[in-house]
Order: structure tokens, then C-alpha cells, then sequence
């Protein structure tokens, strides 16, 4: 990258004060020609000779004019997007205004350009979901609920944190095997993602816990939230062929916390924990808020 940067400034740099000094040298050859005769010549009196000699002059120059801008200013918007492509910013697209190899150039650079963008948004898009459940990992669930929280401090909107954890997770894979553990973790998560709205965010968490951020939501209204899953979870059957017995049963038990001034992620994640904690003690099954447990 460091060879390609230091390509394009050896290169192109200053080139469009260079095309403007050009420009004006081969427009002065006539201009100089004709001032020359006048001098030297009454307009009537001109010499065939000279008259020939000026007319291809102001040719040559209005040829070498139009060759140089037709050549010139495709490769002044080529190093103008190479260095903006070079920044980082891969939505840029070349306008095609031609249909003749330069068009041609700029379709393929354009099309690269489109690969490479796709190819990112692709690797980004793995970089923070979870390989086996398909939903937000560890690492953007934390970031986001950073986020989330200093928006509560700029905007002073209530926010919620559900976690939840599948209850007797590991006599489920005991019984059944880890295969049908994979399986029952990806149709929760994918019945989890159909149970919230597009502002919340659902995340693996670690093993077979999940956690829900909900902004705009009050710890009493993400308790309800938390109760339904609850019991959505509890009523789900498993459809058959899906791989897991039927005779599978899955519930989960649910801790949720809202966000007190003052809190950290780091606090509010503790306060949630506690709550799933106090709700799988009592029974699993359940859903608990952190203010049940003060």
C-alpha cells in the first residue's frame, strides 16, 4: 500500500497545474503566429505561404488541445479516485462518460471496486456475528452496549439488559449429544430473533447464555419482554425432522436490569447476571429483575 501511495504521488502529483501551463503554451502557438504576421505584414499583404503555415498552426493547437483533455482529465479522475480508494472509501464508482477503452477501464475499476466493497461489508459482517447461532457475538454486544449507554447519558432514554441462560443446557447435551446442543442453540436463537424489535440487539453471550439489549425500554417493561420469551421458549416444539427428539423440551430462565445513572457495562451486565442467578436458583423457569433481588 505504503509502494502504491508513493507510486501515485510521483507520478501524478501536480498534474493538473502541469495540463494548465500545457494548455496555455499550445493556445499562445497561434496566438504568437498571427501576432508575428501583423507585425511584419499588412493583413492584405500576408505571404500564401505564412497565411498556410498559420492556419495548420491554430489546428495543430486546437487538435493538440482537444487530444490532451480527451486523454488527460480520464486519468486526472482515475488518480483522484485511486487516492480515495487508497483512504479507504470504497464506495466511490468512476462516472463512465465514454464507451471507448477509457469506458472500458472505468467499468473494470468499477466493478473491482464494487468486489472489494462487497468482500468487506462480508468479513465485517463475520467479524461480529456468531459463527453457529447467526446472531451478534460477545465482542459487538459489548461495544454496542457502550454505545447505547452514551446515548442514555446524551438523550436521557431508559435502557434495559436481558440475559438469559437454557436451562439444564448440559444434561441436554449429555443425553442427547453435542450435534443436537448445536441444534437446539440455533432454533432458540433464531425464535429469540423473531421475538424482538429492530432497535433491540441479540447476542450470544458465551455457551448457551443470550442477552438482549433494549433501549427505550424501563427494567419493568423488560421484565414483560422477559417473561414472554419466557414462555414462548417453554411452549416452542421442536418441528419434526429438525434433528432434535421430540421429547426435547427446552425452557430458559431470564435476568434483567435497567440502567441506573452511573451505571458502566461492565455494572449493568453484573446486575443482569445477578438477576438470571436469583431467577435459576428459585427454580429456573423464570424471569427475575435486579430490583426483585434488593
Amino acid at each position: 500500500m505504503a509502494d502504491f501511495k508513493k507510486r501515485l504521488s510521483i507520478q501524478f502529483l501536480g498534474l493538473k497545474s502541469k495540463l494548465m501551463i500545457g494548455f496555455t503554451l499550445i493556445s499562445l502557438i497561434p496566438l504568437l503566429a498571427l501576432a508575428y504576421l501583423f507585425i511584419y505584414y499588412p493583413f492584405v499583404d500576408i505571404p500564401l505561404y505564412d497565411f498556410i503555415i498559420l492556419t495548420i498552426s491554430i489546428i495543430i493547437a486546437l487538435l493538440g488541445f482537444w487530444i490532451l483533455r480527451d486523454l488527460i482529465n480520464p486519468i486526472l479522475k482515475l488518480t483522484e479516485w485511486a487516492r480515495l480508494i487508497n483512504k479507504g472509501d470504497v464506495t466511490q464508482r468512476l462516472k463512465k462518460e465514454r464507451t471507448d477503452e477509457i469506458g472500458e477501464l472505468f467499468d473494470f475499476f468499477n466493478n473491482v471496486t464494487e468486489k472489494l466493497q462487497q468482500d468487506m461489508e462480508r468479513i465485517r459482517e463475520l467479524s461480529i456475528t456468531d459463527e453457529l447461532t447467526g446472531t451478534y457475538n460477545y465482542r459487538h454486544f459489548y461495544r454496542s452496549l457502550g454505545d447505547e449507554i452514551s446515548r442514555v447519558h446524551r438523550y436521557k432514554y431508559p435502557l434495559s439488559l436481558a440475559m438469559l441462560d437454557i436451562d439444564y443446557f448440559k444434561r441436554n447435551n449429555d443425553t442427547y449429544g453435542h450435534l443436537v446442543g448445536d441444534l437446539i442453540l440455533k432454533e432458540i436463537a433464531q425464535l429469540l430473533g423473531k421475538s424482538c424489535r429492530n432497535v433491540d440487539i441479540l447476542a450470544r453471550y458465551g455457551g448457551e447464555e443470550f442477552v438482549f439489549i433494549l433501549p427505550h425500554t424501563p427494567e419493568s417493561q423488560g421484565l414483560v419482554f422477559a417473561e414472554r420469551i419466557r414462555r414462548l421458549v417453554e411452549g416452542h416444539r421442536f418441528a419434526p425432522g429438525a434433528g432434535i427428539p421430540q421429547e426435547c423440551r427446552i425452557t430458559i430462565s431470564v435476568g434483567v436490569a435497567g440502567y441506573k445513572e452511573g451505571d458502566t457495562a461492565e455494572s449493568i451486565i453484573n446486575k443482569s447476571d445477578h438477576a438470571l442467578y436469583k431467577a435459576k436458583e428459585s427454580g429456573r423457569n423464570k424471569a427475575c429483575s435486579f430490583s426483585m433481588t434488593v
